[in-house]
């Protein structure tokens, strides 16, 4: 992993809540350049909070959060545009524009104003709409596609913006197992070159077996966080999914990892 630039979001004692509740506690953490971090938890443990925080569509209660090692606030906003993407756990298509159209937004940043899109913006649409298996959907309007479809259109527009930064809320949720891997192995990919990832996940075959490193989240507060090994043992699972193997003979050294690989 490449990790001679600073590190490009972090958390210095971030929190948040909403009406006196507490959502996020106090809680530090910074990503690495060319990681892809995993976000685990139960339902409410604060996965999308966070998310949503580092995204910049939330403000912290407490705490400081730094892009670049500068107070994020201060960030210039056009810079977080081109260097963020975020793709939220609901996507919801609101106009009945064309995939292609849609994935070519992720180009707006790097355009001036007035400025249309050029032989490289198309060669990038493309290309991403190729490595996210939607090509074949270019014409199709967004709001005719199933939940996967669209799925794979926002991770295509997401990776269009060549972000330094890709935060995913549960990216593979609605996704056959076939385009699951695909999208892990996507990003894994990306992230050996560069990108920083962040996602959150509730499958975690799929977690343990393409992150770097895990980071478990209960009730808002930050449990574990390292490899995959480190943070998914037994005590873990019992105390925070309340879960066990369904084998006697399963140890926290050899938890089985996601039965499928790509044809």
């Amino acid at each position: 992993m490449k990790r001679d630039r600073p590190s490009p979001l972090a958390a210095r004692g971030i929190e948040y809540g909403v009406a006196g509740r507490a959502i996020l506690r106090p809680l530090d953490l910074a990503l690495h350049q060319g990681e892809l971090l995993g976000l685990v938890g139960p339902n409410g443990s604060g996965k999308s909070t966070l998310l949503r925080l580092f995204a910049g569509l939330l403000r912290p209660a407490g705490g400081r959060l730094l892009f670049r090692g500068e107070p994020y606030a201060e960030a210039n906003r056009e810079c977080r545009s081109r260097e963020i993407a975020y793709i939220p756990q609901k996507i919801i298509a609101h106009w009945p524009i064309s995939v292609e159209q849609t994935v070519a937004l992720g180009r707006l940043p790097h355009l001036a104003p007035g400025r249309d899109a050029g032989p490289e913006e198309r060669r990038i649409v493309e290309a991403v709409m190729a490595e996210t298996d939607v090509d074949h959907l270019s014409r199709r309007a967004v709001d005719t596609l199933s939940g996967g479809e669209l799925a794979r259109v926002a991770i295509a527009r997401a990776l269009a913006t060549r972000p330094d930064l890709i935060l995913a809320d549960e990216p593979t949720a609605a996704l056959d197992p076939s385009h699951q891997l695909a999208v892990m192995e996507l990003l894994r990919s990306r992230s050996r070159l560069g990108l920083s990832v962040c996602i959150s996940l509730h499958d975690l075959t799929l977690a343990s077996r393409y992150c770097d490193r895990l980071v478990l989240l209960d009730r808002g507060r930050l449990i574990a966080s390292g490899d995959p090994s480190q943070v998914l043992t037994l005590q873990n699972l019992s105390s925070v999914y309340k879960i066990r193997p369904a084998s006697p003979d399963l140890t926290a050294d050899n938890i089985p990892e996601h039965p499928w690989r790509p044809l």
